[in-house]
């Protein structure tokens, strides 16, 4: 299940342990509440964790290996489709797509 809050939100009927979250997500305002306090220690345990630093950075690069991968699976798509319906090669496709110098050739490679 995922529950969606507006944390800049301005509901009135909310309950002060929801508006104490609230007010830690948006400005870190640390409270007596125990929610707010098992979220500070947890946080401050990750911080403080080397485990969970190197698991953290780990997962950023799969997200950042994942967004390029579909980007460079864009770009060829608009390379094979302007070759298809334009008379042009890939070296012509790429300047129309604006494509840096430093990744053509890896690009011709995945053609």
């Amino acid at each position: 299940m995922k529950i969606v809050l507006n944390t800049r939100g301005t509901g009135e009927d909310i309950s002060p342990q929801l508006q104490a979250f609230m007010d830690y997500v948006n400005s870190g305002i640390l409270t007596t509440n125990p929610l707010v306090q098992a979220l500070y220690q947890r946080l401050q345990d990750v911080k403080h964790s080397e485990a969970e630093r190197v698991s953290y950075m780990t997962y950023e690069l799969h997200l950042r290996d994942a967004r390029k991968e579909g980007k460079l699976e864009a770009v060829l798509e608009n390379i094979r489709s302007l070759m298809k319906s334009l008379p042009c090669d890939a070296s012509k496709a790429m300047d129309l797509l604006n494509v840096p110098a430093t990744e053509r050739k890896a690009i011709m490679a995945q053609l």
